[in-house]
């Protein structure tokens, strides 16, 4: 998927595995939250939007975080907002403004496990994708043959 079409992608990163709470499904809270200490690659950000997501989170000169496009495990693409909150005493990347479409579009349930990678864009934008692990009993049902599409990462 990642090859095909527009995206035309590359530069493929795990950035973390992900396992779902209800919070992360919460239309209410609207946010998926990626822990800072789980993230296994943090070398995913240029430069430029290292900068924008500081001036959002740190700074508070900016309302908006990055705009990036999300590929749901259903391969549909999704426009979200990543930014960095801090939560406890943890800094924690979160996709917001326009979570909760994704949530709406795919089945989630709590304890689901997707393993988020970033890729650039064949423009160079920054892309995140949510994978079921290629095991399927591992997350849950509702989500068989997607991951095969990406398998290659």
């Amino acid at each position: 998927m990642m090859m095909r079409g527009e995206i035309n992608g590359y530069d493929p990163k795990l950035i973390l595995v992900k396992k779902l709470y209800k919070s992360d499904i919460d239309k209410v809270q609207s946010r998926l939250s990626l822990p800072s200490n789980q993230v296994v690659t943090s070398d995913f950000l240029s430069e430029e939007e290292s900068r924008v997501i500081y001036e959002q989170s740190v700074l508070k000169d900016r309302t908006e975080g990055l705009s990036v496009v999300l590929v749901d495990p259903l391969l549909k693409k999704h426009v979200v907002d990543l930014r960095k909150w801090k939560m406890g005493r943890r800094w924690n990347y979160v996709f917001v403004d326009g979570w909760n479409q994704v949530v709406s579009t795919n089945t989630f349930k709590v304890g689901d496990v997707y393993h988020v990678w970033s890729f650039r864009s064949r423009g160079g934008n920054l892309c995140f994708a949510l994978v079921p692990p290629r095991n399927s009993s591992d997350s849950g049902d509702g989500h068989g043959g997607s991951s095969s599409c990406l398998s290659s990462w």
